[in-house]
């Protein structure tokens, strides 16, 4: 037990065992396997013994930093749960419970899921148009409804998105593990509420490097504390662009030169490397993969209705659900008169630029440039450390159950 600054006194234990098959959790769920494991927890399926219910849980395993550390993360970890929870898309993953094991360790319960993750899926066949976009235009879906409530995500990638079967076997992609996301007003007030019974833990430190670099925004590199929804809007791109060649835009990404040749080269083009990509299609694209957020689309809507007519049948609720989709919390202000606009955020005429405006950003670039000689060292030293190992699929999203992991 410790005391947390201005709070009362509060268990965070680390675990010290493995949850193995047969274990009980709270009297009621009867731990059945082991599905994945990472190195922000570990995942199990279980069951509802009082229902007769299949789940998956999430449980939070120590780091190798100190108690500080471990406070922060498990004060994330349950923000992560309440945030996520407070999410009604079809396109989030369910959560069902969340609370502490004996040893004070903390869990989530999550609907149990079947199916496989986009990494998987890109990776084992060639998707088509329809099939690529259809699965981005859900997965803006779920953003818009995060971002409305102050949620960014901040690691969007294939790995963190499932496809499994919804109602009368429709392929449905949801997003999962939100564990690294920034919460805006959502999370404010989740942190006021739980201030008494948890003390306040920071989130995330200025200047910390949060997310998978290969999907990363710009911003993200330099403050992942700062980013507002965009920073997602730039992964969709990533994603999207992916899903459509099996390549990232900017190189491999286990290449040393991945962190550089995001913050000053343009994307490879995408009709270069597949022939049946219409052009305002890679418009789209290339327009969520501005490197200044200010010329990127403003929200995750504004994404959807500029992809909505490359989409087949099955997206049909995912761009009705974005219609009605209200401007992100604490996100990009709503386009002005005389800004750039869905139609043409990546046709910005340079004669409606004001001088300052033009200057100002001529500074945030040379801001970029000035630090991305620190960020490139450290993505030299990242893509050399995966480049030995290859990124792997997120273990704790298996083809049989997907389910958030790290």
């Amino acid at each position: 037990m410790e005391r947390a600054p201005g709070g009362p006194l509060v268990k965070f234990a680390r675990p010290q065992q493995v949850v193995k098959a047969g274990t009980m959790i709270a009297d009621k769920y009867r731990v059945e396997k082991e599905l994945g494991r990472g190195g922000f927890g570990v995942v199990v399926r279980a069951r509802h013994l009082a229902i007769d219910q299949i789940v998956a849980i999430k449980i939070l395993t120590p780091g190798d930093g100190g108690e500080a550390e471990w406070r922060e993360d498990a004060a994330r970890f349950k923000r992560e749960a309440q945030a996520t929870a407070a999410l009604r898309s079809e396109h989030v993953v369910r959560i069902l419970d969340v609370d502490l094991l004996e040893s004070g360790a903390p869990y989530i319960v999550m609907e149990y899921l079947e199916g496989e993750t986009l990494h998987h899926a890109l990776h084992t066949r060639v998707l088509s148009v329809g099939e690529a976009v259809d699965h981005v235009l859900e997965v803006l879906a779920a953003l818009a409804e995060a971002h409305g409530a102050g949620i960014v995500h901040r690691d969007l990638k294939p790995a963190n998105v499932l496809i499994t079967k919804g109602a009368g076997g429709t392929l449905v992609a949801k997003v999962v593990d939100f564990g690294v996301s920034k919460f805006g007003a959502l999370g404010a007030s989740l942190s006021a509420s739980n201030a008494g019974a948890h003390g306040a833990h920071p989130i995330t430190k200025t200047g910390a490097v949060i997310g998978t670099i290969a999907y990363m925004a710009p911003e993200q590199m330099v403050d992942a504390k700062r980013v507002d929804a965009r920073a997602d809007l730039w992964s969709v791109g990533i994603m999207l662009y992916e899903l459509l060649t099996r390549l990232t835009p900017f190189g491999s990404p286990n290449h040393p030169t991945i962190v550089s040749s995001m913050l000053t080269k343009p994307p490879a083009s995408l009709m270069a490397l597949r022939s049946d990509v219409p052009p305002q299609l890679e418009k789209v694209v290339m327009g969520c993969l501005e490197k200044l957020p200010e010329k990127r689309y403003p929200t995750a809507a504004a994404v959807g209705a500029a992809l909505a007519d490359f989409g087949t049948p099955r997206s049909r609720s995912a761009i009705a659900s974005l219609r009605l989709a209200g401007n992100p919390s604490g996100a990009a202000a709503p386009v002005a008169s005389g800004q750039a606009t869905v139609e043409n955020v990546d046709r910005r005429d340079a004669s409606n630029v004001t001088p300052s405006r033009r200057t100002s950003e001529i500074l945030k670039v040379v801001k970029l440039m000035g630090l991305m000689a620190v960020v490139a060292t450290i993505g030299l030293v990242v893509g050399l450390l995966v480049a030995r190992r290859g990124e792997p699929e997120n273990p704790n999203l298996t083809h049989e159950a997907g389910v958030p992991g790290e």
